[in-house]
């Protein structure tokens, strides 16, 4: 049996360096004020992944096996992926090229994992490894669908929210009418950094305390509803703030528009926290063996 001592590091800095280029681009790109509002996560994930691999890595060194067959198919893969973004780069833009080609370093990293250490290990460490998807930047055509869907969620709960207050209100789409004043949820106000920071948080979560994948499901589904009603609540509050005290509150700029969406979003972790809490509960209920009777 062959044992890799520790080659597992080498083969990753290895990588690092030949793929340095998309790699610098990408911690460039998510640091970059046009583009960290939906990508900042992603400086945080080689770290998450590694913090996982290393608390499996008594598993994963019992079980490993070097294995050409499953690992060089994958790097080739990957390889493939990279040469195509390489090659096709001018029919895409900045956003989908580094996709692409992030795409295609995940790959062959996941490929090396599988060639050093085989496919009991990666079972094993297959959430850390497919965590590292959370690498690649949302492509552009993701990221409009996203957009679109979340306008429309945060545009139909802010709506029956402020029916709920009483306030006159004329609606068309996303466009809103009240008394002195109309608001329109732009795509800044659609909640979608906080969503997708939600939905990582969700899974991440999901696997650290949960067992049964259908909990793990509804952990992560009930980000959707939590994130959309978070932020018809922060909607309708700037808007009640702006009519009745200052205009500013609707001011992009201003203090509390820009820091409301934090404190919103503490809400929606505490909402988060407390059905995985619930989840976890049942679950530990349900895992409890039932003593006999005649043995109490």
């Amino acid at each position: 049996m062959f044992r890799n001592n520790g080659m597992l590091p080498v083969y990753t800095a290895l990588f690092a360096v030949v793929f340095s280029g998309p790699l610098i681009g990408l911690m460039k790109f998510a640091l970059h004020p046009d583009h960290s509002k939906y990508n900042s996560h992603i400086v945080f994930i080689p770290l998450i992944t590694g913090y996982l691999l290393y608390a499996e890595r008594k598993q994963i060194r019992e079980n490993e096996r070097f294995s050409v067959l499953y690992g060089v198919p994958v790097i080739l893969a990957g390889l493939l992926l990279y040469w195509g973004g390489s090659h096709t780069g001018y029919r895409l833009n900045e956003t989908d090229t580094l996709s692409l080609n992030t795409l295609s370093v995940v790959v062959c990293w996941i490929g090396g994992f599988l060639l050093l250490f085989g496919p009991h290990s990666f079972r094993i460490a297959l959430f850390p490894l497919l965590f590292l998807l959370f690498l690649v930047p949302m492509p552009t055509f993701l990221v409009k669908n996203a957009l679109l869907i979340l306008q429309a969620a945060s545009a139909e709960v802010s709506y029956r929210l402020f029916q709920l207050t009483g306030i006159p209100i004329a609606r068309e789409g996303i466009v809103f009418y009240l008394p002195g004043i109309s608001i329109k949820i732009a795509e800044a106000c659609s909640g979608m950094r906080a969503s997708l920071t939600l939905l990582i948080i969700s899974i991440l979560a999901g696997h650290l305390f949960l067992r049964h994948a259908w909990r793990k499901g509804v952990l992560v589904l009930s980000t959707f509803p939590i994130t959309v009603l978070g932020n018809g609540l922060r909607i309708v509050g700037l808007t009640l703030l702006a009519m009745y005290v200052d205009m500013d509150f609707l001011d992009g700029r201003s203090l509390p528009h820009l820091r409301g969406g934090w404190f919103f979003f503490l809400v929606d972790l505490v909402a988060l926290g407390g059905i995985a809490a619930v989840l976890k509960r049942h679950e530990d209920r349900g895992g409890r063996k039932t003593i006999p009777s005649h043995l109490a």
